[in-house]
């Protein structure tokens, strides 16, 4: 799993984004490469969801993060597009890069001298095709990370949904904190039993 060099893996977000998971999971069975998803904070405010997201190895996307993974020599995941490829609206081109200025990328590449593998994944936006267009931003911008607080009430509520402390590590101990609990270990990945065709994991992840 470890290379001499950290390996940034960066492409698009395809519609509904169910593109990432037989990717990394071929990534992994065949090639020995678990990826870290860099994901938005929002994933971890949801109890059911940021567990899942934490099980397969996903971390807050944010640059101490990616730089602490990085110096150790883990290979990461990184859609620039993130939510806007995923909720694409009506009449939007099919994997149309939707990046604006997310290049920040090739920075943290530069300086961990990472090397960056361009991915591209088809076939999803075939399947799928927006009905309506969801407000999205609207709606989702209304929920921010909790704020620690001494009330009783609050405090139960937001050990409930998740510590908030770890929605944006400030210090080291922090993001070991999250580094070193969040993911699946590989020779339990590789123990799952997944009913997905081969078939379908090959045709809707394809490396350029």
């Amino acid at each position: 799993m470890q290379k001499q060099r950290s390996l940034m893996f960066i492409g698009n977000h395809t519609c509904t984004g169910v593109d990432m998971a037989p990717m990394q999971w071929n990534l992994t069975q065949h090639l020995d490469i678990f990826l870290r998803g860099i994901a938005h904070w929002g994933h971890f405010n949801l109890p059911w969801w940021a567990s899942i997201m934490r099980w397969v190895g996903a971390v807050p996307g944010t640059r101490k993060i990616c730089s602490e993974l990085l110096t150790k020599g883990w290979s990461i995941l990184i859609y620039p597009g993130g939510g806007r490829e995923v909720m694409k609206k009506c009449g939007d081109p099919s994997y149309e890069l939707m990046w604006g200025d997310r290049y920040g990328f090739t920075k943290l590449a530069i300086q961990y001298q990472a090397i960056i593998i361009p991915i591209a994944c088809v076939g999803i936006e075939e399947m799928t095709q927006p009905l309506i267009d969801i407000p999205i931003s609207s709606i989702y911008g209304q929920y921010k990370p909790l704020k620690r607080t001494i009330s009783v009430e609050e405090k139960k509520l937001y050990q409930y949904l998740s510590n908030p402390t770890k929605q944006k590590p400030t210090c080291l101990h922090d993001i070991d904190s999250i580094l070193d609990s969040s993911y699946i270990p590989l020779h339990k990945l590789r123990s799952l039993q997944l009913n997905v065709p081969q078939i379908y994991m090959y045709n809707h992840s394809t490396f350029i």
